[in-house]
This record gives structure tokens, C-alpha cells and sequence, in this order.
């Protein structure tokens, strides 16, 4: 999209611009306060808010920091995709129970039976890869996607999922709470791969790389990736790897017949 440079008060103008030096938005007059000036980015160019890093020299701003209003400064805007299999524990009704470090999540003082946890910010579009590592596994475990982050919290069963669900030794595929299909069980160090395609609207999921299941993901919003904890020694952790180190079992099942 073209970039629209202002041409007034050009005196007063923070220009932003990306690691390649090119220009992405110039703003005059300055907006008070950085969420102003990611939220025109995210107009501008479709880079959500929750994605956008503007840093000051090297420095990151806060989204409620406020910029001068005078003269002429640049910002250099990075994309940071990590929210995107970060956990929101801050975000999360149920959050006294949780501990999260990045794609880790654990819940050592857990008073209740479950809690769902999604990540940070969805998935809107592209094809994407996901390794969930079953680290501890006491009792069940639910790993997969979601439609809202309103799910989140200490009760009641995902709606619109899609999710590889464990519990007591026993797996089962799992699709908008009535599917049920059973699937080879996980145990503590296996790993769940996941490849959604936001496009086509199809996940695919395999457990120690050998493709399990696929099937079709209706709608067209945004998707989150979920889990539960439901013990206080459960250890869960998301990685996102590039698609092209997706194991090609999964990502030829996720293709196929698309």
C-alpha cells in the first residue's frame, strides 16, 4: 500500500519505518501516545497492533507512552510474531492459578478442576506450525485452537474448537465439544504438532510426527491456540517453528484434498 506522507507541519512529523529502512506511515501532527500510531500502522498496512514493536534508537516504547509534540523523529517498527504462541496468563480469568514464561505454562497452585489458556493474539491468516510439548502430564491435557479468547478461564468446555485431547491414557480427536474419535494416547516428552492453514481453513495434528488426523476448521475469524492445565504438576510448553521444519507427514495431510 502506498505510503500517504503528510504535507503539512512537516516540522512535526514521526515517520516509521521498517528494518529495511523503508517507510511505512509518517504522522503530522505527532499522536500523544504510541497505541495511536500502531493503530494506524495496523490501517495502513494490516499489521495487527499486538504484533508491532516500535523501538526509539534501541529502545522498545510502551503502548501508553507518550511521544513529543514537537520536531522530527523515526521510529523503526519490527514485527514480533512471539505473541502469538505466548500464553496470556495476565489476561486470563483464571490467572492466580497459572505461571507462564513464554510459550511454558504451568499452574503449581492450582484450586480448581481446569483452566483453559489461550495465547496472546490470534492467527488471521497464512499457514502456520506448532509443537506442543507435553513436558508433565498427570491427568488430561487439551492442546489445539479456539475461536474467541473469551474461553479462557476456569470452567466450562472450549465451543469452536478443534483440540488433540488426552485424558487418563486414552486420546481422543475432539471438534466443537461433540466430535469424539479416538487417537493414539500422549504421554510426558511427546510432542504435538499442529499445521493450520487460515486460508483453506483446515488443521492438521500429529504426536511424535506422524500425522494423526485432519479436518476442516468452519468460519473465517481469528483462531487462537489453547490448552488446559488441570493438575498442579502439568508443564506444557508451545513452540512455533518455521512450516518448513513441520514434519511432512503433516503438512502433506494438511494439502491434501484442499
Amino acid at each position: 500500500m502506498e505510503t500517504v506522507v503528510p504535507t503539512l507541519e512537516l516540522d512535526c512529523v514521526v515517520s516509521v519505518v521498517n528494518l529495511a529502512g523503508v517507510t511505512v506511515v509518517a504522522l503530522s501532527p505527532i499522536p500523544a501516545r504510541v497505541h495511536k500510531v500502531k493503530e494506524t500502522i495496523e490501517e495502513q498496512t494490516g499489521v495487527p497492533c499486538g504484533l508491532q514493536v516500535l523501538l526509539l534508537g534501541t529502545r522498545a516504547l510502551r503502548n501508553e507512552e507518550p511521544l513529543g509534540s514537537d520536531g522530527r523523529f523515526e521510529l523503526v517498527l519490527v514485527v514480533d510474531e512471539s505473541p502469538m504462541w505466548h500464553w496470556d496468563v495476565d489476561g486470563n480469568p483464571g490467572r492466580l492459578h497459572l505461571v507462564g514464561d513464554a510459550g511454558h505454562l504451568t499452574a503449581p497452585l492450582l484450586g480448581t478442576d481446569y483452566v483453559n489458556v489461550v495465547t496472546q493474539e490470534p492467527l488471521r491468516d497464512g499457514v502456520h506450525f506448532f509443537e506442543f510439548v507435553v513436558h508433565r502430564l498427570c491427568d488430561e491435557q487439551w492442546c489445539g485452537i479456539v475461536d474467541g479468547n473469551e474461553q479462557a478461564g476456569v470452567c466450562g468446555i472450549p465451543f469452536g474448537c478443534f483440540y488433540y485431547f488426552n485424558a487418563r491414557g486414552v486420546g481422543q480427536r475432539r471438534s466443537n465439544g461433540d466430535d469424539w474419535e479416538g487417537v493414539r494416547p500422549v504421554t510426558d516428552g511427546d510432542v504435538i504438532g499442529m499445521a493450520l492453514d487460515m486460508d483453506s481453513h483446515r488443521v492438521a495434528f500429529a504426536v511424535n510426527g506422524e500425522l494423526e488426523f485432519v479436518t476442516d476448521v468452519p468460519g473465517h475469524g481469528p483462531i487462537y491456540c489453547m490448552t488446559t492445565v488441570d493438575e498442579p504438576e502439568d508443564h506444557i510448553e508451545l513452540r512455533k517453528p518455521p512450516v518448513c521444519e513441520a514434519p511432512p507427514p503433516l503438512i502433506h495431510g494438511l494439502r491434501a484434498d484442499a
